[in-house]
């Protein structure tokens, strides 16, 4: 007898963030799927390698997203055997799918063209001979999608530098030369960091507090009728019905805290729920009790449980701000942090150290040894390891789990909880009026801060726990050298304007729009940026409104400007060269407000300054070279 073809194909992934693991399993039905359809190949081929190496969950959540999201006849042609297709007709399938997945129009357009490309890798995958006797796995051999390439058309710094260094920490310091732009960098990072650890510490601060708020309200007496009256409500005795004519919330706030507060001290063991509140207590809410210290700031969900475990429990906006300050202190980033175990602790002859667990390259983080003087990094390792033993003692986890960061959670705690997710720091941030950031940009803020006082890429690379110096010249690139190119592109740019409004609107006009005047540079008078200058900057070729002057970016359209002239100086080529760094970092930007003034205005003027300086590197190379030296020299990097 022939077995039954399963149904619902099970698919094991993996979904790790900030230390916290999580192994969900992704459902697909294939009940109207035949055995030899690609669908169901593909399915069986990923659940089948799954059970040894699970998928990452967030690929599979969007291949199902993109299945449910595509129209019946495409779901139709899934069902089809490999055999039935050529490789022509297989592309010309693919083709349609991605026109659908381009007409979804809840989806950004990177979106769109990166969920097709995952989508067709995601096919391809399982085994099989199309009709004209070509494996499947090489279906896309010269395959164009129809899909706009939008890498082109995403803004570089909203997808990847942006989140790097938020509130334009370093790209918008003005400055007269390098060595102060970098001076004020260091200045900028250092106080960004230090405002983000007191705020932090403040956090701390105000938990002691309330820890010792609780204190004083055990000492109030309470009359006898009332206390037993409110612990039967507590409890779940008694209902929330009368105490003479009053309401039992009506009771002194204070009175209700210390025979809650008492009750939890004498009981200490209560069941947990699966929604991660203890079973059986029946405290009031904020919207009852309004005078208590800082009542409405810790609460899980709607519970206010977490305020009245506060001596035993940390609430999880206390952990957040400790994980912050450890990721401001360590440098790690929050995946390596959120692993550290009681065993990465040692404390040796009052020396203590810490260590995480880097799940990307599966080693462990470099060793932070924790100054002496550094007692707020102490205090919180002691408030941790204390938060464990409670959650312990109260059989919430096992002795045998030696991880540190649980807090308030739902779904059990096999897993530690993520402190850091994006609702929890906005709170944080608005609250202490600090500049959005995420957790992640600690780590590279650090990096800047540490290669900004050394002046060294071994102490930046000790800091990261990179094998290579080679990868941390990579990632410092990708932050601090990319944002400090920015600064200087943004300060030419400056610089240039204000020497403009400077010669053609006067001293006064500067001082009315708030224009520094030692921006003033009468040496940059009317350049054109790429190695030449503008002769009647005041009347172009083509219109301008009255007063403005010519933005220079014309100079090479329909055979060139005739006020343009060609003089290749050290000033003009180191003017070009900068300018070419402009564009090799805002030009995604700059195409993605508006491409088709990018295609006809700033290509020819990227164009051309490639050229003149592959014609100088030519005919003059000892100039280029000691322009590139010069520029080298001031980037410091």
């Amino acid at each position: 007898m022939a077995s039954k073809l399963i149904t619902i194909l099970q698919v094991a992934c993996i979904a790790t963030i900030s230390g916290s693991t999580r192994y969900p399993k992704v459902g697909f039905d294939v009940t109207e799927c035949p055995e030899d359809s690609i669908w169901r190949r593909v399915l069986e081929k990923r659940a089948h390698e799954s059970k040894l190496e699970p998928c990452n969950a967030a690929h599979i959540y969007a291949i199902r997203r993109t299945i449910d999201l595509l129209s019946a006849d495409s779901r139709e042609l899934l069902k089809r055997s490999p055999a039935d297709f050529t490789r022509d007709s297989f592309q010309q399938f693919l083709r349609e799918m991605d026109l659908e997945i381009g007409e979804i129009p809840a989806w950004s357009p990177s979106n769109k063209f990166d969920s097709a490309s995952r989508w067709r890798r995601f096919l391809i995958s399982c085994e099989g001979i199309l009709g004209d006797g070509s494996p499947i796995a090489n279906a896309l051999d010269g395959y164009h999608t129809p899909l706009k390439h939008l890498s082109l058309g995403r803004p570089i710094p909203k997808s990847r530098f942006e989140r790097t260094f938020s509130g334009d920490l370093i790209s918008t310091i003005a400055h007269e030369s390098p060595d102060e732009l970098l001076i004020k960098a260091r200045q900028q990072v250092r106080e960004r960091l230090e405002t983000i650890a007191n705020a932090c510490l403040n956090e701390i601060a105000l938990y002691e507090e309330i820890c010792a708020y609780q204190q004083k309200c055990l000492g109030i007496l309470v009359p006898a009728k009332a206390r037993i009256h409110i612990l039967g409500i507590i409890t779940g005795q008694r209902s929330a019905g009368t105490h003479g004519n009053d309401r039992w919330y009506g009771y002194d706030d204070q009175w209700i805290a210390a025979v809650a507060l008492s009750h939890i001290d004498s009981e200490r063991l209560f069941k947990i729920q699966k929604n991660g509140t203890y079973e059986g207590l029946y405290l009031p809410s904020p919207r009852t009790v309004r005078s208590l210290k800082q009542f409405d700031h810790y609460q899980f969900a709607t519970s206010a449980q977490p305020w009245f475990f506060a001596r035993h429990r940390l609430p999880n906006r206390v952990m957040t701000v400790m994980f912050l300050f450890l990721l401001e202190r360590t440098g790690w980033n929050p995946g390596a942090l959120g692993r550290m175990t009681v065993d990465g602790v040692i404390n040796k002859g009052g020396n203590l150290t810490l260590q995480g667990f880097k799940q990307k390259t599966d080693d462990d983080t470099p060793i932070y040894e924790v100054p002496r003087s550094e007692f707020s990094v102490r205090k919180i390792i002691v408030m941790l390891e204390r938060n464990r033993e409670q959650l312990i003692a109260h059989h919430i986890i096992p002795i045998s789990n030696k991880f540190l960061w649980f807090g308030w959670q739902t779904g059990g705690y096999e897993n530690v909880m993520n402190h850091v997710h994006q609702l929890a720091v906005r709170h944080f941030c608005e609250k202490y009026q600090l500049p959005h950031f995420s957790p992640s940009e600690l780590r590279p803020i650090n990096a800047a801060a540490t290669y900004l006082q050394e002046q060294d890429l071994r102490a930046v690379q000790i800091l990261l726990g990179h094998r290579s110096l080679t990868t941390v010249e990579s990632y410092l690139n990708d932050t601090l050298f990319f944002h400090i190119n920015e600064a200087k592109a943004l300060q030419f740019q400056r610089t240039i304007e204000s020497t403009l409004i400077f010669e053609t609107r006067g001293p006064s006009k500067m001082a009315a729009m708030k224009i520094e005047d030692r921006f003033v540079d009468t040496n940059l008078l009317f350049p054109t940026g790429d190695g030449g200058y503008c002769v009647a900057p005041e009347s172009p070729p083509h219109q301008i409104k009255k007063g403005e002057l010519c933005d220079g970016l014309r100079c090479h359209l329909d055979g060139g400007c005739r006020n343009y002239k060609l003089h290749v100086d050290a000033r003009a080529l180191e003017m070009a060269v900068r300018t070419k760094e402009f564009y090799q970092s805002s030009w995604q930007t700059i195409l993605h407000r508006n491409e088709t003034a990018f295609k006809r205005i700033h290509i020819p003027h990227i164009i051309f300054i490639h050229m003149l300086l592959k014609v100088v590197a030519e005919k003059r190379p000892s100039l280029l070279k000691s322009v590139m030296t010069q520029s080298a020299h001031s980037g410091d990097s």
